[in-house]
């Protein structure tokens, strides 16, 4: 199983069994429910490993077909066995990329509300990849600011009598 997160490039790779350096690759990346999400040319590396980048933009499993052809078309079929995988995006990765965002790692915290007491209201928080850019957009806020920009969230608080009721923190 390929491990990958969402807008962050994974290798996708095949070797061709016997070392040849003169194919084609290409990986057919097909969803849940079979339908095909993008189809990606290999190029060839080194004894007959082939790779090129993919870029998931949704989170989910997919499978991975990988063919070697003999022409750069992608039409005449090289005669080995296809190759497939399961590509994960985002089940363990991505979780603990929004862990670290809620703990503050590379976050920007702003656009906050207090009522006449102080308390904080509302505010919304963002998770950096970097802490370049956690800083850059601290540097903008509130203005917009998505270069490595991970995740948002809009926390929400309510008080009674001066006591937290109610404290949500919703992904948007």
């Amino acid at each position: 199983m390929l491990l990958a997160t969402v807008n962050e490039a994974v290798t996708l790779s095949m070797l061709a069994s016997d070392g040849r350096t003169d194919l084609h690759g290409q990986a057919r990346v097909y969803n849940s429910t079979g339908a095909l999400v993008a189809t990606v040319n290999l190029s060839h590396i080194a004894e007959g490993l082939y790779q090129s980048n993919y870029t998931p933009n949704t989170e989910g499993f997919f499978q991975v077909v990988y063919q070697l052809y003999f022409d750069s078309g992608h039409t005449v079929d090289a005669g080995y066995d296809h190759q497939g995988e399961t590509l994960d995006v985002n089940s363990f990765r991505t979780n603990i990329l929004r862990i670290l965002g809620l703990l503050h790692e590379n976050a920007v915290v702003d656009q906050q509300s207090y009522d006449s007491d102080g308390n904080l209201t509302q505010a919304r928080i963002r998770s950096y990849n970097s802490a370049i850019n956690a800083q850059n957009a601290s540097a903008v806020s509130p203005n917009t600011y998505n270069t490595g920009l991970l995740f948002t969230w809009q926390v929400d608080a309510t008080y009674s009598s001066g006591s937290l009721v109610k404290y949500t923190i919703t992904r948007l």
